[in-house]
């Protein structure tokens, strides 16, 4: 990167385990930790009354004095046809909007990221997940004319892979209060849901942005321009926007200072743990053993597995010869008629991570992303958005990974009573 106009700040790790810590992570409000169990019902404060470009909407008082909107939906639901399109404008209200509990996370395999009741192999969530959470301190929130200066507003891309995670497990009331800022959350779609790409799809879309693949980074986009639009209303300044998050959260927020979408959009960011990865269209969809080999959970593959599944080819080759002969819109049709279980269900066949599949994400094409690595792009200060970051890593965060790989780990059954 051209550090002379992006202004980076080099990994510092305990600097941002600091970070961590000011961030103040709490468990969501009305989530019991052991079984997500409702404990605390808010209750609807008229104070909290706003006027958003699309209707009005009401929340909650919140701890540590602060205000709250939790799953204020910022596009239409990504239902039906428009599963796999860009985030679409959501129809106005007139009468005033609760918003006291954050959206239903979006459809992924249960983890506790998920933020969601549920067991190891449940697919939970919802495809019906774009929202977004506010948190405002009060007094500033209130009245605005207590500051002369509008609040700056900071922006968090929650983690997990692209493949799982949600909004609602990070709450912003602490850091909004204490570093007087407006916080914002936000869900974005994740997994095959959120990047995917196949001749199919893009030979059937209205546009690049419904062609481009990269529907969870568009989501992000559309809550920036939510925010863009409407941040006002709750004290903040669209013209000071910081972005900030951890690992695939990080990773989003380098895609969307390389994305000409995202241009002006934000001003600041700060990344922990992520990285500058994109992927070939190839990568994405080819056939593992082709000439230019795909992803095991590339579109290609993941089409064998359904034909297979569904008992209209007996085997491997045969889908691949169903497939080259199939037209794009009965292809396309296919993919549109399968549930999200089913799909999810399927990407899992042939992997060895029954949890988190990751499918290939942040595709290179061409329009929401360019269409050369990244680290092709940061090279010159004209091809990305040049802005002040602090780019850095969580010191102990490989060690959850670590934890699990045979390569430094022995796991073994001790008997417990020895000890004793």
């Amino acid at each position: 990167m051209n550090t002379k106009h992006l202004k980076v700040s080099l990994p510092i790790a305990a600097a941002l385990i600091g970070g961590l810590i000011w961030f103040k992570l709490t468990i969501p409000a009305g989530i019991n930790t052991v079984n997500n169990a409702p404990i605390e019902a808010r209750q609807i404060n008229p104070e909290t009354l706003r006027q958003t470009v699309n209707g009005p909407i009401v929340g909650f008082s919140d701890h540590n004095d602060t205000f709250g909107w939790s799953g204020i939906p910022y596009a239409a639901p990504p239902l039906g046809e428009f599963r796999w399109r860009a985030p679409q404008p959501i129809e106005n209200w007139e009468e005033p909007l609760p918003v006291l509990e954050s959206g239903i996370s979006c459809t992924q395999p249960w983890t506790f990221l998920a933020a969601e009741s549920g067991t190891k192999g449940d697919i939970v969530g919802s495809e019906d997940c774009l929202t977004l959470n506010v948190w405002a301190p009060q007094r500033l929130s209130a009245n605005p004319s207590v500051t002369e200066a509008k609040l700056p507003v900071m922006v968090w891309i929650h983690g997990g892979g692209n493949s799982v995670g949600s909004s609602h497990y990070y709450q912003g009331q602490n850091l909004a209060e204490d570093q007087k800022i407006i916080f914002v959350s936000v869900n974005y779609r994740l997994g095959l849901l959120g990047s995917f790409t196949h001749k199919s799809i893009r030979n059937t879309a209205a546009n690049p942005s419904d062609a481009s693949g990269n529907y969870g980074l568009l989501d992000i986009i559309a809550a920036l321009n939510w925010i863009k639009s409407n941040i006002h209303a709750f004290g903040g300044d669209a013209g000071n926007v910081t972005l900030f998050g951890e690992s695939a959260g990080g990773r989003n927020i380098f895609a969307l200072v390389a994305s000409p979408l995202a241009r002006g959009l934000f001003h600041k960011a700060i990344t922990q743990s992520g990285s500058v990865r994109t992927e070939s269209l190839a990568s994405a969809e080819n056939y593992v053993n082709d000439k230019s080999p795909g992803s095991p959970a590339g579109s290609n593959e993941l089409l064998v597995r359904l034909l297979i599944n569904q008992g209209i080819s007996l085997d491997r080759q045969e889908a691949k010869d169903d497939l080259s002969i199939m037209a794009d819109e009965a292809i396309a049709a296919l993919l549109y008629q399968q549930s999200a279980v089913s799909l999810i269900a399927s990407a899992h066949q042939n992997t060895d991570d029954s949890e988190a599949v990751q499918v290939p994400q942040l595709l290179r094409d061409g329009y929401v992303l360019p269409d050369k690595p990244l680290t092709d792009i940061f090279g010159n200060v004209d091809e990305y958005n040049p802005i002040p970051m602090i780019i850095g890593a969580n010191r102990d965060e490989e060690k959850s990974f670590m934890a699990r790989d045979p390569q430094f780990v022995t796991q073994s059954l001790i008997d417990i009573s020895q000890h004793y």
